[in-house]
Order: structure tokens, then C-alpha cells, then sequence
């Protein structure tokens, strides 16, 4: 394999700010200015291509065939993925009863993580919504750590059982009470963490493709460019210290989803509350320069 110089976190940069500038679905791009259309022509606002002639008293009605439509498919789309309750279904890769519980098992798992813990039937609303409304849709599949921070109080017990806790990371609040058996009564402490998985909609207009993807190949480039609040980005661990808030990142479209201009803040409800637009991208690189482009 050709081998070539690593990419320093300078070049990184750049292509992260030239992607974010060239990619699709971008604020100023063709694409954004159809789902803009499309999202004022839902709404019925008499705004863009809609608004009525600069002429006194014209009708500023807007018919609402675009939302008629479109909520009209919704219910028939979405029975396509509830009318089982299965948005996924894992099938065994051998034959026997045992491979066949262990897929039955895994389906209902999934399907509980994506219904119950992720609100799974909003999120296939939004989606098919996006897609049938701004031409595309877009779902997100992420794994987080989350602590378990529980407390838990114990009676009967033996020392090795409370060490056998000790062990698996739970830290003992107090002193145990020894009864006349023995026996021990404490309260324990679980900080450990587990893994989230999570699954969200993402807006059109957040985010970001590669501009040479083809359809149906995985793109090249892939983020979601959105804003944040400053309070939110310190709890993240970013530190913000010479960093300016406050940018620009209303657009367009914004607007046409919140309508009559309500995303235009009036003032700032505390200095933590300062917008920073925040991306996240992900491209395949060859970052180290051993000759393989892996995700970055």
C-alpha cells in the first residue's frame, strides 16, 4: 500500500471547515432551498414564492394541500412499521430451537430499546415525515456511558457478599450495623457506569453529506452541524475560554419549521445561554499514513 505523511489536527481542521462549506445540505445550498420551499408551502405561509403581490388588500391565503397530503400518507406509512411491533427482527443463522429463542430473544430486545427507551414510534413519525416533507430523512444511532448513581440498602448479609459488591464497584456509605446473628445491614453506593444506546431523528437542515456521494454507496463524509448552548458544551467538557458565541445560525429553513419568525431570540436569558454552532463530522482518512482510510 502507498504510504503518505500523517494529517496533523491543522489539516484537520481544514478539511473539517471546507467539508462543512461544500457539503450537501448546506443553509446557501440548492437542496436547502427546496426544503425550504416545501416547508413554507406545508405551513400554508404566504412567504417566498407564496406571498400574494404587493398589491392592497390581496388574499394572503395559502392552500394547505402540501400538509393535507402529506399527513394524509403518514398513518399508512407507519403501519407498514407497527402494525407488528417488530422495527427490527433478527433471524437465526442455524437452524435448531436454541438459534431460533436466541434471534426471538434479541428481537424483543431491540424492539425495547427502540420503542420503550427511545419513544421508537416518534421517531419513525419525524422520520417519515422529513422524507416525505424535505426529501430526506435521517436517523441516529449512537452508544453513550451513563452513570447508574443508585443506592441501594441491604439487610442479612455476610461480609462476602458485601466484598463480592465492593468488588463490582459499589462504594459502601457508612459503616455496616452487625446484628447478633452476624449478620451485616449497610447501604451501598453503585457509581458505575452503563452502556445508552440511543436512537434520535436528526433535522434536515443539521445535517451534512459528502457532495460526491453517490446514491446508494456509503458517503465519504458524513456530521450534523447544530447549535448549542454554551451551558451545554461545558457539560460536555469543552472549554469555551476565548471562543466567541453569539454566531449567526438561523436560516431559512429554521424559520419556515418554527414559523412567524419565531426562532429570532429577543435577548439572552444568562451569558451560559450564548449559541455556538457545533458539528460533529465523521470521514474516512488515512489520518495515521499507513496507506488504509479508516473512519475518523
Amino acid at each position: 500500500m502507498a504510504k503518505r505523511d500523517p494529517i496533523d489536527e491543522i489539516e484537520l481542521e481544514q478539511i473539517a471547515r471546507e467539508f462543512i462549506r461544500s457539503s450537501l445540505g448546506g443553509p446557501d445550498s440548492e437542496l436547502a432551498a427546496i426544503r425550504e420551499r416545501n416547508l413554507r408551502a406545508y405551513n400554508a405561509m404566504p412567504e417566498g414564492e407564496f406571498a400574494p403581490p404587493d398589491i392592497d388588500d390581496r388574499s394572503t391565503f395559502v392552500s394547505s394541500d402540501v400538509a393535507d397530503t402529506v399527513d394524509g400518507m403518514l398513518p399508512q406509512l407507519l403501519d407498514v412499521f407497527v402494525s407488528d411491533d417488530k422495527a427490527v427482527e433478527c433471524e437465526p443463522k442455524k437452524p435448531g430451537p436454541q438459534a431460533q429463542k436466541w434471534a426471538s430473544d434479541a428481537t424483543g430486545y431491540l424492539n425495547h430499546l427502540f420503542y420503550v427507551r427511545n419513544e421508537g414510534l416518534n421517531v419513525l413519525h419525524d422520520w417519515i415525515q422529513d422524507a416525505a416533507l424535505q426529501k430526506v430523512g435521517f436517523v441516529k444511532v449512537w452508544a453513550e456511558e451513563q452513570p447508574e448513581d443508585s443506592k441501594q440498602t441491604y439487610e442479612g448479609q455476610t461480609q462476602e457478599q458485601l466484598a463480592a459488591l465492593m468488588m463490582d464497584g459499589a462504594q459502601l456509605q457508612g459503616e455496616p450495623q452487625v446484628d447478633e446473628q452476624g449478620m451485616l445491614t449497610f447501604t451501598v453506593v453503585d457509581e458505575s457506569k452503563r452502556m445508552k444506546f440511543c436512537v434520535a431523528c436528526v433535522a434536515p437542515h443539521h445535517m451534512r453529506i459528502d457532495p460526491n456521494a453517490k446514491w446508494g454507496d456509503e458517503p465519504a463524509a458524513i456530521g450534523e452541524v447544530l447549535p448549542k448552548r454554551k451551558f451545554e458544551l461545558e457539560e460536555m467538557g469543552y472549554d469555551l475560554s476565548g471562543i466567541g458565541g453569539d454566531v449567526s445560525i438561523q436560516s431559512g429553513e429554521t424559520d419556515a419549521l418554527l414559523g412567524d419568525g419565531q426562532g429570532e431570540p429577543d435577548h439572552e436569558l444568562h451569558e451560559s445561554h450564548k449559541l455556538y454552532e457545533y458539528a460533529e463530522l465523521y470521514f474516512q482518512l488515512d489520518v495515521d499514513g499507513d496507506g488504509t482510510a479508516e473512519w475518523v
